[in-house]
């Protein structure tokens, strides 16, 4: 085999191993995931979230499971829950688990949710489906990462949430939630 040859057979095969790494495979290198947390009819279930009013017991919350896709391939690389509480202040709070192949982040954020005030006749390119808006945006600076496990174990940073969502009344919901997690 001739010195050539060998050396397209050496590229190919590391084409080839470079375009089996799965999304995010290096966060260190981009320390920014950008994820989609989506999903329709998913159908919403008590359960409880860690501790928010620092008494050291879990706190009530209503969640939802969805698909959980990479923003940049379009691709599902795992399942996100969201899980909604109010604190008795009154304050609105989301906790957001990301479960990705090797790992998971869990974030937790005051949430505001607010419905949707548009005219469908006058904004034909908005989905007319989408009833609520909402969002959670922790300062630069801030560490909302509550827990963290696998190849994300012990990191820090903020995770954003901007999120569209239409609630059926029934316990159901189509989510489509944009997350963008700066780790440190």
């Amino acid at each position: 085999m001739n010195n050539k040859k060998l050396i397209h057979i050496v590229v190919a095969a590391f084409v080839i191993a470079a375009s089996a790494v799965p999304a995010f495979a290096d966060v260190a290198a981009d320390p920014r995931l950008v994820v989609i947390l989506e999903g329709q009819n998913l159908q919403g279930y008590p359960s409880t979230v860690p501790d928010l009013d620092g008494d050291g017991i879990d706190d009530d919350a209503f969640c939802f499971d969805g698909n959980l896709t990479d923003a940049k391939t379009n691709k599902v690389i795992g399942t996100g829950t969201e899980c909604l509480s109010a604190t008795a202040e009154g304050l609105n709070v989301a906790t957001t688990t990301l479960h990705f192949p090797s790992g998971s982040i869990t974030a937790r954020g005051k949430i505001t949710v607010w419905p949707v005030q548009w005219d469908p006749s006058m904004n034909p390119d908005i989905d007319p489906s989408v009833g609520l808006v909402t969002g959670y945006f922790p300062g630069p600076g801030t560490n909302n990462i509550i827990a963290s496990s696998g190849r994300f174990a012990g990191r820090t940073g903020r995770m954003r949430l901007s999120g569209a969502a239409l609630d059926f009344g029934d316990g159901t919901a189509n989510l489509n939630c944009l997350f963008i997690i700066d780790l440190d």
